[in-house]
């Protein structure tokens, strides 16, 4: 693949355990201007809205920010383009938790169900640890929380770095 369109994927019907095609988006590093005219520049932060569609009845379109219709997406928290992400493909979904959400190939749900259970977990350590750490922009350093959410025998390190937003 060319670094015209570095950041725009496509996995072959061949390649999938469904035998459909997959497209996903790779905006890490710079492949976020392949997709469309971002700044690219953890400094330069947006919002959007995407509106996503396909002419293939049985896929899933899925977007980074919060689904407000059917393919319509909405980011309302300023963020970096590299973290702005798109898929579309044959994908079932799973609950694991309150705020979670497992997307994957029908065949390989179980799976990923059972190596993201903890993922729920993980975001209730990070949320009581936003509620209990005082974020200094100055330069503090890591915050250890271990026990300190809950009943949960549980252990976190949160880190902000110096100065970042």
């Amino acid at each position: 693949m060319g670094q015209e369109g570095a950041g725009v994927n496509w996995l072959a019907a061949n390649q999938t355990k469904t035998n459909s095609p997959f497209f996903f988006t790779d905006c890490q590093t710079y492949y976020c201007r392949s997709v469309a005219p971002f700044q690219d520049t953890p400094a330069v932060k947006s919002t959007f809205t995407a509106e996503l569609s396909t002419d293939r009845p049985n896929f899933t379109v899925l977007a980074s920010g919060i689904g407000s219709g059917p393919n319509r997406f909405v980011q309302t928290n300023p963020v970096a383009s590299y973290l702005f992400a798109v898929l579309a493909g044959t994908l079932e979904k799973s609950r694991t938790g309150p705020r979670t959400v497992v997307y994957a190939e029908p065949s390989m749900l179980e799976l990923s169900v059972k190596n993201l259970a903890h993922m729920s977990d993980f975001i209730d350590i990070v949320s009581c640890g936003e509620k209990i750490a005082r974020v200094d922009r100055g330069g503090a350093g890591p915050v250890s929380l271990e026990g300190l959410c809950g009943n949960r025998d549980a252990g976190a390190v949160l880190g902000w770095g110096h100065g970042e937003s």
